[in-house]
C-alpha cells in the first residue's frame, strides 16, 4: 500500500511532464483517416445561425488530467475536439450523415424533423463517445454538448 501511495505522489508531482504528451498523442491519433460507409455523405460545418431546422453542438474531450483537483484546475478543463461524427436517423429513412467538427469542436447540420442518433465515426476504443439520441423539430435546432472520454484516469 505504501508503494502505491509513493507511486501516486510521484505521478502527481510529474504530471506536467507526461500528461500533455499523452493528451497530444490521443488527439493526434484521431486525425488519422476514418473509414466511412459508402452510403454516407460528408458535409461541411455550417456556422451558428445558418441552420434553421437541424442540429448544432460542441464536442470536447476530457479528462485531460489524471486526477481532479479541488478547486478545479483550469488547465484540466475539457478541451475542444476536432473529430468526425456520424448522424443516423432512428427510423433509418435517411442514409447516415458524416459531419466533421471544426477546430473549436463546433458542428452544425440541417436535418428534417425527426429522431436521430449521433456518435463517433471512429471505431477506436479511445477516445470514446457513447451515442446520443436527439429530436429535431420544425424551425428549431437541437443543441448538443458532446464529450469524448479520453481514457485518462
Amino acid at each position: 500500500m505504501k508503494i502505491l501511495i509513493i507511486i501516486g505522489i510521484g505521478l502527481l508531482g510529474t504530471e506536467k511532464l507526461w500528461v500533455p504528451p499523452l493528451v497530444e498523442a490521443i488527439l493526434a491519433h484521431e486525425t488519422k483517416p476514418v473509414v466511412v460507409p459508402v452510403a454516407s455523405t460528408t458535409l461541411p460545418v455550417a456556422r451558428p445561425g445558418q441552420v434553421a431546422t437541424g442540429v448544432e453542438g460542441v464536442v470536447t474531450i476530457g479528462p485531460v488530467c489524471p486526477v481532479e483537483r479541488f478547486p478545479a484546475d483550469p488547465a484540466c478543463a475539457p478541451r475542444p475536439y476536432q473529430t468526425t461524427l456520424v448522424i443516423s436517423s432512428v427510423s433509418r429513412v435517411l442514409s447516415d450523415l458524416v459531419v466533421v467538427t471544426d477546430t473549436s469542436g463546433y458542428f452544425s447540420h440541417e436535418l428534417a424533423p425527426g429522431d436521430y442518433t449521433i456518435g463517433a465515426a471512429s471505431n477506436n476504443s479511445l477516445p470514446s463517445l457513447s451515442p446520443v439520441t436527439f429530436t429535431v423539430t420544425l424551425n428549431n435546432r437541437a443543441s448538443l454538448n458532446l464529450q469524448f472520454d479520453s481514457g485518462i484516469r
